[in-house]
């Protein structure tokens, strides 16, 4: 009775991780579609958590259910100062335990992408570590009038680039967090937008990024490769 029980446990487990697979490489595969449809020259696509999870960026559980946050996958592009694109998730899913050990199959939650310079970081973190921090006024409705790069070497370059600001302005309405994070593990260096796109709902599409937002971002890239020693694909403009 008991084996019994487990296998049909863990067939239920293996139809979720299917299916969650299935949403994961779609939601890849519309990124790719997006990014080329507003110009940007894709060259491949990635797909990293095929559907088990097997390493959440981070999270939390409650009860048999785990709140996490993990990358889907990405899309790889050439002629940018960007090398790809990640599709990240937030949200809750099942912690399902199986003959394989404990996996968590996602549910719901929320979206938004990452972009990736990939760099020799070793001895830069402190230099290449960003935030961005926005100037309101206003009490009941606060209104974004500008912004602040919080940090070292990277975000004073950040700072001092007045077309780049201009850029982030025009983007106001959409910014409510940016941060630049490098990664020892994966020798690469993250621009990751959060925030924003709690506010405009819980499917992948949403944290697809616009034209503006991307070129924003390959201008941040830009910097970040110049700070990281890489040659730019071209220069900021």
């Amino acid at each position: 009775m008991k084996t019994g029980s487990m296998t049909n446990k863990n067939n239920q487990v293996d139809e979720k991780r299917q299916k969650a697979q299935s949403i994961e490489e779609s939601a890849i595969e519309a990124l790719s579609g997006h990014l080329s449809f507003i110009g940007v020259n894709v060259v491949s696509r990635e797909y990293h958590s095929t559907g088990i999870l097997p390493s959440p960026t981070s999270g939390w559980g409650i009860a048999n259910m785990l709140i996490f946050a993990y990358r889907l996958g990405s899309v790889k592009v050439a002629d940018r100062n960007i090398d790809l694109v990640e599709l990240e998730h937030c949200g809750v899913g099942e912690f399902a335990g199986t003959e394989d050990g404990p996996s968590s199959i996602p549910d719901r939650g929320y979206y938004w992408c990452n972009f990736v310079v990939l760099a020799k970081i070793d001895g830069l973190e402190d230099r290449l570590n960003a935030k961005l921090r926005l100037i309101t006024k206003g009490f009941f409705r606060r209104e974004v009038v500008d912004f602040k790069w919080e940090g070292n070497e990277l975000a004073q370059m950040l700072n001092d680039d007045s077309e780049l600001n201009i850029m982030l302005f025009r983007l106001k309405d959409e910014l409510m967090r940016m941060e630049i994070k490098p990664d020892r593990k994966h020798q690469c260096v993250r621009i990751k937008q959060m925030e924003h796109y709690r506010k405009h709902g819980y499917y992948p599409a949403a944290a697809f990024p616009s034209i503006e937002a991307f070129e924003a971002s390959d201008r941040i890239a830009w910097h970040i490769r110049n700070v990281a020693g890489v040659s730019q694909a071209h220069g900021a403009r």
